[in-house]
């Protein structure tokens, strides 16, 4: 969703309130898709600060549908998010480019998403205590046990392993 932001812009002291709808349908969440799955309109406040200066802010939240870090099930996780930002005016030093403003629209979908990748955690887990999958066989641990092997031995150990196993009796 665009919104224009000549109006906001131009009158000293104007402050709007709009409700505007979140349209992305999925994000990229390192190297895969999540779809979200459900999500509330964002509120935004929109607050003139000077000529051709503005202050926005905005509420949402929604849920996205995520891999498990360990057993890979999938995993609804809820973001609630007030991204905020200053928009200078255009012919300011040093002012920062924002992806989601190009003259005087205003991507709202584009502001709440770059909130979302800041604040999305590198793993997600579907519980505390998930045990993950099997090195060997790649069972998912939390539905019970597998018979593999998953003794793995000490690399500071493999000099005295090989030793002892190119020294032991045959019996």
């Amino acid at each position: 969703m665009h919104i224009d932001l000549s109006e906001i812009l131009s009158r000293e002291n104007l402050v709007k309130e709009l409700e505007v709808p979140f349209e992305a349908e999925k994000i990229r969440y390192y190297g895969d898709d999540a779809n979200i799955v459900s999500k509330q309109p964002v509120k935004l406040t929109l607050q003139n600060e000077g000529k051709n200066k503005a202050y926005i802010k905005g509420e949402t939240s929604f849920g996205l549908m995520l891999k498990c870090g360990r057993c890979l099930k999938p995993v609804e996780y809820q973001m609630r998010l007030t991204p905020e930002v200053r928009i200078p005016c255009e012919s300011e030093e040093g002012s920062e480019e924002l992806s989601y403003v190009s003259g005087h629209s205003f991507d709202v979908d584009g502001f709440v998403l770059d909130e979302c990748y800041v604040q999305l955690p590198m793993n997600v887990l579907c519980s505390e205590d998930c045990k993950g999958l099997c090195i060997k066989c790649g069972k998912n641990l939390n539905e019970g046990s597998c018979n593999c092997d998953t003794f793995v031995p000490d690399p500071r150990m493999t000099r005295i392993l090989d030793i002892y196993n190119a020294n032991k009796e045959e019996v």
